[in-house]
């Protein structure tokens, strides 16, 4: 379903919403935010979150932060969105400053 939703998101009102899982939503808000009424946010995970907000920031009121649990998820989604480092745990944020201190230490120095 996401795959024909993402081209043709008029179809939406035929869709059978539950065979849709937090990755396949994942994909189909960053091409068709629109649709996000239909939307079960429960069933995305840390790394559905990722690719999510990386294009659509907005959702980011939907998001359970508890579910980015890896230092990886955090990089990846700071790179592109780093108004989101407030929600970045710091167990985290010593290793992205490690791994790439000119970037991550200036948006970590408040703290």
């Amino acid at each position: 379903w996401y795959q024909l939703l993402i081209k043709q998101p008029q179809y939406a009102k035929y869709c059978d919403w539950e065979k849709i899982n937090g990755y396949n939503w994942s994909y189909l808000l960053s091409f068709q935010p629109q649709l996000a009424d239909y939307c079960d946010w429960s069933k995305l995970k840390g790394e559905d979150w990722v690719v999510l907000l990386r294009e659509q920031p907005q959702f980011a009121k939907y998001c359970n932060w508890d579910l980015l649990d890896n230092k990886l998820e955090w990089y990846f989604l700071l790179r592109k969105q780093p108004q989101f480092a407030k929600y970045c745990p710091k167990r985290f944020r010593k290793f992205l400053i490690e791994f790439h201190p000119k970037y991550f230490r200036k948006m970590f120095e408040e703290d």
